[in-house]
This record gives structure tokens, C-alpha cells and sequence, in this order.
């Protein structure tokens, strides 16, 4: 109970105002003698031994007609200054509600000590002023007799406050910690300003260790409210939690016979209290929140001795402690000190996904390619609590990666696989979570298949474009699989994915996408702008890209956040991010469904988008035909041709009622631009032409000998010549000839 007497004999001996040494509580003293602010009146001033100042004054308070706490019209407050260091301000009247939130932990004799700023004192002392200072506490008084002090954009108060901080498993506070594990102390921080212990399950080789067992308390819910002092003992702490729920003297004696019954080795272990407190607001609603604290006896007592403390056993010297037949009654650890720590689970899935404000996602996930952007990709999506991650690569880490890369120095000469696995499950300290499989992809090895064939997702990082159209064709896996890569010269990020029921598979999308950098002006330089290269070692080949890090960072995030946007939609993407020195720009590029027919052992690919535009120039040519030429990708090893554009007839083209005869002008310069502009991916692959009103897409006279001159030119490649005839309504046929 606040004693006002007693508190003001720890002040010192009282002073004029103007024998005041410390600047602030001048300027204070000063303000509340000051006739033009009536808003406060001084008291009196003191100084202690130390030098430490106190003013005492009495300030006015805007109160509502109906009060949410009982704060007095005028409260009388004392500030306490010494050096430049924060003051503490306390009220003083007796009736001061000690139960208001946003009070300071003190001693049990201190006055309410009020919690006045949630910014550092660093921060707040840029701007501090004696105006500043009293309207704040003029502010808090008045918020607290409304009731709207705690915002409700704010965190929930806890209710025991504390300057250290343990960090133990999250398991210990999830229910998913078996008896006889127990913790042990792998590292400290001690500041200036705070104190933070790391703990984790001990290990079996380290003895002479001191050793903690967890035990785990849940009270009943309560309302937010600060304690006005800590609990110094045991004792104390049963006292207070007897009213929320717990009999933690009878609990404790419960845990203790089972420790000593099961685990007799444990019993030189110390205890470790662990509270957990849900918190509802003020007017009784879930907070949806909790207060987590630990409460520690430190080195002072083991399970053995706490029993001992509380009457449950006995013992005779360090002999192995006795169970006695009835606990005695009156022993509930009036002599054990406790401590109160702050407590904090050790970074897993669950923080990481609150952190990020996205949903955990434990779905398995494969990375092939463990290189600049897939190395940022995957750490970026884990540390969002994203995907349990295999990385297949079999690439070695050099020297020069490490400009752009996750991993350190350290691991130079590693795998890349194995240095990507490190550091995610390091990081993100889940040992073991991500696994490396050392493998090119494309050879098809037991481990990387087996990978692909169990896996939920696919994210091709490889920047291959055999690896993407391998994946595109790979059967052994109903997993949705997308490819992400930058462009030539690292400036754009773009990311291809297929939707859930793959449909539209990568190797449709990517020509899909060689259309759009055909098409859109925006990309004319997408894939073949001119960069910096730079050689890394001797070697004719040992050539790469410049690329500062900060970019990589600024693609990846971007990319990574698509990623999560594509999975959630489950729809077919393709999303280019174009850098420039002013950010990103986001492009989504519009995608078609396909259609795959086989013609003369070769699989063409071709969507609605070449027939929609198809259609456009022939209906803008009726009565006559008209024709073109067809650009696409050709891949000889998997026998498939994609269709990517539909070139329009060129001028000296002739077309009537009758039939269509292409011409050639600018024909060349088009076919060697689209090759340029897609680094010798799309190429010439067949011919189109319509057919009029009422005539049927089917392949005429005249177009057999078209098919068998296309045939002539592209066997000496033994390619086949395709011809695509478009009619009514969108009807089509598509024919091919190889020439034997």
C-alpha cells in the first residue's frame, strides 16, 4: 500500500525553486509557477542525497461527466529529474486507481508510476519541452478517465512487465515438449538496457551444465490490467494466481512427485515457471491475445530443493530427495526469490507467417537452381513461413557469386545446393527443414526424381530453357510448377506459372511470352539490352553479368511476392517487373488457352490468340484472302513447335475472292528481327491464310502445292513446313508436310 509520508522521506530535503540544478526540472518549476498556465500549480521541491529532484505540483484535469476511472478533478504528481535521463512521474493521491492501464512496474510502497510515452527516451527527449511534459501527463489523465487511453490499433497491455527476455523452443509452449526434456542456456546479451538469455534442449554432452525443466501454467483470462509491483517470491506469485485459477503451490507439488517418480536425474535441474495469461479488454472482450512470462529461481534452488521449499520432500545432505508421505501444508516458498522474464518463442513457421501477415504454409516445395535469384527467392518465401524447400543444383559456389548470392565466404568451394539448405535452415533455424540434392536436373537422377514426383510445387529458378520445358513435360508429378529468371542484363524479373490443373503448361506460356516482347514496345529490349559483362577468372567462358546486390534484393522481393499472388489465384501467369531507376513496373501479360495436335511425329502448340488475330485480318480482308507468315519456337529434341505470332501479309501481297499469293516485302528484316529481339529463340515456322465466306478451312489444291513447295525448303533441316487456314467463325485447320 502507498504510504505519501514514506514516499516523500526517500525525496530528500525540500528546496526552494530556485535552488534547482537540473535544467528540466527548472523549466518544469517554472511552468506550473507561471500565472499565464493555469492548468498546474506548484507544490513544493526537493533534492536527495545523490542530486536526484523532485517537483511536486498539481495539474488539471479534463475529465468526462461519466468517468471509466476515478481520476480526480486535480491529481496531484510528483516528476523525479537527475541528469538528462528520463523522469518517471508518479501520483500521488491515494485514491489514485492503481488498477488503470499504462502504469510502470515499481516497488510495493511506490506511488502509480505512469507510463507516459512508448517511444524511446532518445526519441522523445528531441522534442521534449516543460509544455510537452504536462500536457502529456494532462493527456494521460484525461484518456485514463474516459477510458480510452489503450487505442485500439495498440498491442494488449501485459500484465507484469519485465527487462529481460528468455527465448526458448516453440515447443515448450505449443504442448508438444515430452517429459524429461530439458533446456539449457546457449547464449546471453547483457546491455546497458536489456538482458536476454537463449535456451535450448540441452545436450546430452554437456555435463555440469545447468539444466532447466519447463513447467507450464495457463490462468484463467483476465482483463488488461499492470501489477503495481512483481511478485518477489513464490509465495508471492501462489497469491496472486490463486485468484486467476491456478493453486500453483498444488501444482508445482503434483509436478514434483511426477519428476522425481519418472525422472530422478532430473531432479538437480532448475525450475522454470512458465505463465501463461490470456487478456481480454477492459469491457471484457477477447483480446485475442496473451501475456507469456517466465518465472525463474535462477541458480538459487533445483526441482530437489523447491521441494524441500514446499514440503514435498525431504532430504539429508545431497542425498537423493524422499518423497514425504504428506506434504506440509504451511511450506509454500516464502524463501524462494523468482524472477520475472519476458518470454519469446524461437523464430518458426508461425512468427514467420505473423511476421509477414500472410498465412503459414507447409506445403513442400522444390527449387531447381540455387543461383542468384533462386538463392534470394527461397529465403525470401521461408523466412514468410512459405514451403518446406528441396534445392536441386549441382553448381559449386565461386568466389563471384558471393556479390549476389545468400551464401558467405565461408562456403566458397560448397555446393550451392548444400549453401542455400544452410543458411535457409539456419536462418530460420529449422536444422534439417531444407535439403540439398547435389544434381542436374535434366540427368534425372534417383534423389532429384523422387524429389519432383513428392513435391506440391515447382519453381524453376534455373534461368534454362531446357530445364523449363523438362519440367513442362515431366509426368511423374501433378504438381503446378512455375519458372522465374531475369532477363539477359538482370534490369526485368519475370515469372511464368501454370495454373493448378496445368493446363497451360510452361512451354505454351513461354511462347505466349516471346509474343508479348514481339508485340509490346515496351519490351522491344526486354531480352537483348545491352549490359556489362565482366570476366571472374581466366577462362574464355568465366564471364558474367554485372548486377548490383540491391537490385537482386529489389527483383526478388518483387518476384516473391508474385509467387504467393500466382498460388493464390492458381491461374495461368506470366508477370514481367521492368526496373528502371525509379523502381519497378509491373506488367501482366495476357495469357491464351492452347491447343496440342500431333502432326508427322511433331507436337504443335497453338492458341487462341494467333486465332483471334487471325480472324481479325481476315474479316478486315473479306471478300478477298489474305495470308501471312508464322513465327514460333521450334525444339528439335522433344519434336515441338510453338506458335508465337502471326505476321500479316506484306504489301506486295495479292489477294481476291479466288485465293492468296504472299508476298515478300520486309518479310526477311521481320523474320531476323523476331530472332534478334528473342536471342534465337523464334524463328520462321509455316505459312497462314484465310478462306472466304462459306468456304470451308480445309487444305485445297492450290494449298497442296504450297504445302509440298514448304516441304522442299525446310527438308534440308528435316523440319516440317506448317500451314494454318482459317475460315468461319473462327474454324481452322493446321497441316504440316516433312519432305522425306
Amino acid at each position: 500500500m502507498f504510504d505519501p509520508d514514506a514516499f516523500q522521506k526517500t525525496l530528500g530535503d525540500a528546496i526552494e525553486p530556485s535552488e534547482l540544478a537540473n535544467a528540466m526540472a527548472r523549466a518544469v518549476c517554472r511552468l506550473v509557477r507561471n500565472e499565464g498556465y493555469g492548468y498546474a500549480h506548484f507544490e513544493r521541491a526537493f533534492r536527495a542525497a545523490n542530486g536526484r529532484e523532485t517537483v511536486i505540483f498539481a495539474v488539471d484535469v479534463e475529465r468526462p461527466q461519466r468517468l471509466a476511472a476515478p481520476i480526480a478533478r486535480w491529481e496531484r504528481m510528483a516528476a523525479v529529474f537527475q541528469d538528462d535521463l528520463q523522469p518517471p512521474v508518479y501520483a500521488l493521491r491515494p485514491g489514485f486507481p492503481t488498477e488503470a492501464l499504462h502504469l510502470n512496474l515499481g516497488g510495493p510502497n511506490d506511488p502509480p508510476w505512469l507510463c507516459l510515452d512508448d517511444r524511446s527516451w532518445d526519441e522523445a527527449h528531441t522534442r521534449w519541452t516543460a509544455l510537452t511534459f504536462l500536457e502529456r501527463i494532462r493527456w494521460w489523465l484525461a484518456a485514463t478517465a474516459r477510458g480510452d487511453l489503450h487505442g485500439e490499433a495498440q498491442p494488449a497491455e501485459p500484465i507484469f512487465s519485465a527487462a529481460e527476455t528468455l527465448i526458448i523452443p516453440a515447443e515448450v509452449l505449443t504442448g508438444n515438449w515430452t517429459p524429461g526434456r530439458s533446456l539449457e542456456v546457449v547464449a546471453t546479451s547483457d546491455t546497458r538496457y536489456h538482458r536476454a538469455y537463449v535456451m535450448r534442449e540441452a545436450s546430452q554432452a554437456a555435463p555440469g551444465q545447468a539444466t532447466f525443466i519447463p513447467i507450464f501454467l495457463r490462468a484463467a483470462a483476465q482483463k488488461m490490467q499492470r501489477l503495481r509491483a512483481a511478485p518477489h517470491t513464490l509465495d508471492d506469485l501462489h497469491e496472486l494466481l490463486t485468484s486467476w485459477g491456478i493453486d500453483l503451490v498444488g501444482e508445482l507439488r503434483t509436478d514434483l512427485k511426477r519428476l522425481l517418480a519418472q525422472e530422478p536425474a532430473q531432479m538437480q535441474a532448475h525450475p522454470l515457471l512458465l505463465l501463461y495469461v490470456p487478456l481480454l479488454h477492459v469491457d471484457g472482450t477477447d483480446t485475442g491475445q496473451a501475456d507469456l512470462k517466465a518465472f525463474s529461481v535462477g541458480d538459487s534452488h533445483t526441482l530437489a530443493s523447491l521441494g524441500v521449499e514446499l514440503g514435498v520432500f525431504h532430504r539429508e545432505g545431497n542425498a537423493q530427495p524422499v518423497l514425504n508421505l504428506q506434504p506440509d501444508p504451511t511450506m509454500r516458498g516464502t524463501g524462494v526469490n523468482v524472477g520475472v522474464i519476458a518470454v519469446q518463442p524461437h523464430f518458426d513457421r508461425r512468427a514467420a507467417a505473423a511476421g509477414a501477415g500472410m498465412p503459414a504454409d507447409e506445403r513442400t516445395a522444390c527449387l531447381i537452381g540455387g543461383g542468384a535469384i533462386g538463392s534470394h527467392l527461397v529465403d525470401i518465401l521461408r523466412r514468410d513461413g512459405f514451403g518446406r524447400w528441396s534445392v536441386i543444383d549441382s553448381d559449386i559456389v565461386l568466389p563471384h557469386n558471393l556479390q549476389r548470392h545468400i551464401a558467405m565466404d565461408a562456403m566458397v568451394g560448397r555446393t550451392k545446393a548444400q549453401a542455400v539448405a544452410d543458411v535457409l535452415n539456419w536462418s530460420v533455424g529449422a536444422e534439417g527443414e531444407t535439403q540439398a540434392i547435389v544434381a542436374n536436373v535434366l540427368g534425372q537422377r534417383p534423389e532429384s526424381e523422387s524429389a519432383l514426383a513428392t513435391t506440391n510445387l515447382i519453381v524453376d529458378a534455373s534461368a534454362s530453357i531446357p530445364v523449363a520445358r523438362f519440367l513442362s513435360d515431366h509426368k511423374a508429378s501433378n504438381a503446378a510448377r512455375l519458372s522465374v529468371f531475369f532477363n539477359t542484363v538482370g534490369r526485368d524479373v519475370v515469372l511464368i506459372g501454370e495454373d493448378s490443373a496445368r493446363v497451360l503448361k510452361l512451354d505454351a506460356l513461354e511462347a505466349q511470352y516471346y509474343r508479348a516482347v514481339l508485340e509490346v514496345p515496351e519490351l522491344s529490349d526486354h531480352i537483348t539490352a545491352p549490359g556489362n559483362s565482366y570476366r571472374y577468372a581466366t577462362s574464355c567462358r568465366s564471364v558474367s553479368f554485372q548486377m548490383p546486390e540491391h537490385r537482386v534484393a529489389m527483383l526478388a522481393g518483387a518476384i516473391a511476392g508474385e509467387v504467393r499472388r500466382h498460388l493464390d489465384t492458381q491461374t495461368p501467369t506470366i508477370t514481367i517487373f521492368r526496373g528502371n531507376d525509379g523502381g519497378l513496373a509491373r506488367m501482366v501479360v495476357r495469357t491464351f488457352p492452347v491447343e496440342r495436335c500431333e502432326r508427322g511425329g511433331w507436337e504443335i502448340i497453338l492458341d487462341d490468340g494467333i486465332l483471334q488475330a487471325a480472324g481479325e485480318l481476315r474479316a478486315a480482308a473479306l471478300p478477298s484472302e489474305t495470308g501471312g507468315i508464322l513465327l514460333g519456337t521450334i525444339d528439335v529434341a522433344r519434336r515441338q513447335i510453338c506458335v508465337v505470332k502471326l505476321v500479316p501479309a506484306p504489301s506486295d501481297s495479292f489477294g481476291d475472292r479466288a485465293g492468296f499469293e504472299r508476298g515478300t516485302q520486309d518479310l526477311a528484316a521481320i523474320v531476323v528481327d523476331a530472332y534478334a529481339r528473342t536471342a534465337g529463340q523464334v524463328e520462321y515456322v509455316g505459312e497462314w491464310h484465310s478462306h472466304p465466306k462459306g468456304v470451308a478451312p480445309t487444305v485445297s489444291e492450290t494449298d497442296i502445292k504450297q504445302l509440298v513447295w514448304l516441304g522442299s525448303e525446310r527438308a534440308i533441316e528435316d523440319l516440317p513446313a506448317i500451314m494454318l487456314i482459317v475460315g468461319d467463325r473462327g474454324d481452322h485447320s493446321l497441316s504440316t508436310v516433312i519432305k522425306a
